[in-house]
């Protein structure tokens, strides 16, 4: 059977709960349909020459499609996945037409017209051989996926080539979200390319001249600084959501200033830009609040359109997992003061968290009192916002033996998917003030803090001590934040003890949504128990355009850089 799931009652009672609380509103399913401008119909052009958007980030600048850092969500555009999202967020076809999802894996049927860019039919085997190579087992050549030793190896234990166009991808127990995590229908995380071209020109040689299936050939690559993609004629996506774009060329440039990425904007110089800045978005036309997302409201010289729920952040202790990992433990010294639990309480209980995200993001950020995403599988609407009480605060520090406070330092890494943080702590360090903690905020590089921050491939170490700010790019699935946060050898781990582990296993080892939803319930209230991290805030990204852009269909809320092949432009 085909597994194209709908609207849940959970995503209702989501906004439900939301709009009770006053807090910001997520977008329903029907909110997206309507008509949109089409190229080459009602006076609108069938093509443009160019098309220019300006990004605060884009993840690593790798563009491997087997192995990596980390993600990197140029890949998107001219890298093959196997399904995706559409406008209203439903799952639907990329290379693949037909999934089947059960216990032992996914069963799948590829396009028939699917083809790589030099013009060979893309065919079963070939995707066995990308997920083996990400799986680690072409090393060296090939050293694998970024999440290989927790999502591939340990979960998939082959690809079975049925014939030219069907493959089933079998796991070594039931995977939850197989279809999701897999296939690009969630985070950015797995995409394939041609075999025959890798082999042939390897890593280096792919990462200056890089061959997929997608709507773009690469024309030119700066890391650090732009990509300039070309449309493909050639190319075989033939649905609504996936296409040939309007636009001949596509440039993405980096543009990581906000201000400066609101300028380049408001001057024209850029016909979109991926996250403004949330004290200039709440000013801006709002394509929602005017009858249908993603269409032109015609209300001025730039409108916008926001995507909900792109990226949470939370805020780690990170000496707390540091005394697990080798070498660097901190020594007993250093654990303090965080490791007293009434001195990590105290620390939530200061935060007035609906007022932070009122004031520092405007609206445009939800207090989080949990750790999974709204409307993914495992969220729960009904897991309340910590209080805020200050008194009690200053009293867990007496009592802790910090009756005149500290001083402290916290570090985070700006990224993509996760805006507003600078703004976000710089707030919460005067509510900390105000009972005694000072604290210092450092900004580092996101290369360098996202990869030294978690358990590294070479040295382990927890560099960034005491305090960090560890941010999630949206999953629709929680199974992958529990698989890679919360146990022994999670690749982005911030907290984990055997009874997390244990609850891992469970989440990981059943299809019964049942099951796994109560397992991850009990994962999510164990590790707020134990006051291993404190949740902060879910947040918003907003797409900024020029009144030459007509319409964008996207998710209500969706992982960044969603489906820019179908901006639709006037000349």
């Amino acid at each position: 059977m085909q597994f194209r799931p709908g609207p849940t009652r959970r995503q209702f009672l989501a906004q439900a709960a939301s709009a009770a609380a006053g807090l910001y509103i997520l977008p329903t399913a029907r909110a997206a349909t309507g008509v949109f401008p089409q190229p080459g119909a009602g006076g609108v052009p069938a093509s443009v020459n160019k098309v220019t958007v300006a990004v605060d980030g884009w993840g690593w600048d790798q563009l491997n499609v087997v192995e990596g850092s980390g993600p990197c969500f140029l890949k998107d555009y001219f890298a093959g996945f196997l399904l995706m999202r559409d406008e209203n967020h439903h799952i639907v076809p990329g290379l693949v037409t037909e999934w089947n999802v059960s216990a032992e894996g996914l069963k799948i049927t590829l396009h028939p017209k699917a083809k790589w860019h030099d013009g060979t039919p893309i065919t079963a085997q070939e995707i066995k051989w990308n997920f083996d190579a990400m799986r680690g087992d072409m090393a060296p050549k090939f050293k694998g996926h970024w999440n290989r030793a927790s999502r591939f190896q340990p979960l998939i234990e082959e690809v079975q080539v049925l014939d030219d166009k069907h493959a089933f991808i079998k796991t070594k127990k039931p995977v939850g979200d197989v279809h999701i995590w897999y296939t690009g229908a969630g985070y950015h995380a797995v995409h394939v390319g041609p075999p025959q071209y890798l082999e042939k020109v390897g890593v280096q040689g792919y990462e200056k001249a890089p061959m997929g299936c997608g709507p773009y050939t690469v024309k030119e690559w700066q890391p650090g600084d732009r990509i300039v993609l070309e449309r493909w004629d050639d190319f075989w996506g033939d649905s609504p959501w996936y296409h040939k774009p309007q636009h001949k060329v596509l440039e993405i440039i980096l543009a990581p200033d906000a201000a400066a990425r609101y300028a380049l904007l408001k001057s024209k110089q850029v016909d979109v830009a991926v996250n403004l800045p949330y004290n200039v978005a709440r000013d801006l036309p709002r394509s929602e609040a005017s009858g249908q997302r993603g269409v032109n409201p015609q209300k001025g010289d730039i409108w916008t359109q926001t995507i909900t729920a792109t990226g949470n952040y939370n805020l780690v202790f990170v000496n707390l997992q540091a005394i697990k990992d080798a070498p660097n433990k901190p020594t007993p010294e250093e654990l303090k003061p965080f490791d007293d639990i009434r001195v990590r309480e105290a620390m939530e209980l200061a935060l007035n968290k609906p007022a932070i995200s009122d004031k520092a993001h405007f609206g445009l950020s939800r207090p989080m009192g949990g750790l999974w995403f709204t409307d993914s599988f495992g969220y729960r609407p009904e897991l309340p916002v910590s209080r805020y009480d200050p008194a009690r605060a200053k009293q867990l520090l007496s009592e802790a033996g910090y009756s005149n406070g500290f001083a402290t330092t916290v570090y985070y890494g700006p990224f993509v998917n996760s805006p507003g943080i600078k703004e976000w702590l710089e707030a919460a360090a005067s509510f900390w003030k105000e009972i005694g903690i000072e604290v210092k905020i450092f900004e580092i590089a996101s290369s360098e803090f996202y990869s030294r921050f978690g358990v590294g491939q070479v040295q382990p170490e927890r560099k960034w001590r005491p305090l960090a700010v560890q941010t999630w790019g949206r999953q629709e699935h929680m199974l992958h934040i529990a698989n890679i946060g919360y146990q022994a050898t999670g690749t982005y781990k911030c907290c984990f003890d055997d009874h997390s582990s244990a609850l891992v296993e469970k989440i990981t080892s059943t299809m019964d949504e049942a099951v796994m939803a109560k397992a991850m319930a009990d994962l999510e209230d164990y590790v707020l128990q134990q006051r291993w991290v404190i949740p902060m805030a879910e947040v918003s990204m907003v797409i900024g355009y020029t009144d030459r852009m007509l319409a964008h269909p996207t998710a209500p809320h969706a992982a960044s850089f969603e489906q820019l092949w179908r901006l639709v432009a006037r000349k």
